[in-house]
Parts: structure tokens; sequence; C-alpha cells
């Protein structure tokens, strides 16, 4: 790659000291650097791949060293890393949900709409006029 690495680490230093802390001063920084036709956008492309080739290390070593420090810490005080992260595990692990079951499944229909009664609590408004035209309860038995 063609570009000169430590003008850019001085005008990042430079622009740094004022810079808002998002991605906008990026942007603008790129913006910059593409008007004065310093940098071709082919290389800041390239430039992005390495970086972020770079950051995926880094991010390795840093998980790498939080698990030796936590085994580290684990064992000092006789705790198995194994058992630990099998409790973290169980933790993070959304519970499974119940489907939703009715407890007293419908046991008599109102033949007359989709109405149902499960034979507890009290009778239906339906069910009571039905019976007291003289229909019998097993009438409407599902």
């Amino acid at each position: 790659m063609i570009y000169n690495v430590n003008k850019y680490r001085n005008l990042m230093r430079k622009e740094m000291i004022d810079a808002p802390q998002d991605e906008r001063f990026l942007i603008e920084l790129i913006r910059k650097e593409l008007s004065n036709n310093s940098i071709p956008i082919k290389q800041l492309i390239e430039l992005k791949k390495e970086i972020d080739k770079a950051l995926k290390i880094l991010q390795d070593e840093m998980q790498e060293n939080m698990i030796k420090e936590l085994r580290q810490k684990a064992e000092a005080n006789g705790i198995s890393l194994e058992s630990f992260s099998e409790k973290i595990i169980k933790e993070i692990t959304p519970k499974p949900t119940k489907p939703e079951t009715n407890k007293n499944p419908p046991k008599y229909k109102n033949p007359n709409s989709e109405e149902t009664w499960s034979g507890y609590g009290r009778k239906p408004s339906w069910l009571k006029e039905l019976l007291l035209s003289g229909k019998k309860l097993d009438d409407f038995k599902i």
C-alpha cells in the first residue's frame, strides 16, 4: 500500500484535539483527504480492510487475556472455570416459555355459537337459558 502512515497519524492527532467522538469526524477527514487527492479511495478501502483485520486480532487477544485472568482468579479461589462458565451460560440463556394451555378444557358447547364452558364455575347465561327451555346438560357435551 502506498501511503504515508506518519502523515495520517499526525493528521489524526491534530484533528482529534477538537474532533467530536463520532463517525462524522472520520467522514469529514476522509472527505478532506479525498478532496486534496492525497490518497485514492481504493487505498482507503484497502486500509479499512487492514484495520478491520487488526481489530479482529486485537479483540481475539483481549478475549484470550480475559479468559486467562478469569481462569487465574477462579483457580485462586478454588473455583473451576468450567462450572463458573456453566452458571453464566445458564444465567444468560433465555428461559423457555410454556405455551399457554387451558387448564380446564371446554366440556360443553353452545349449539348456536362457538361459546363453550369447562363445567367449572358459574354456568354461563347461554347454558342457563337452554336448560330453562327444557334441555339437559348432557345435550351440550363436547
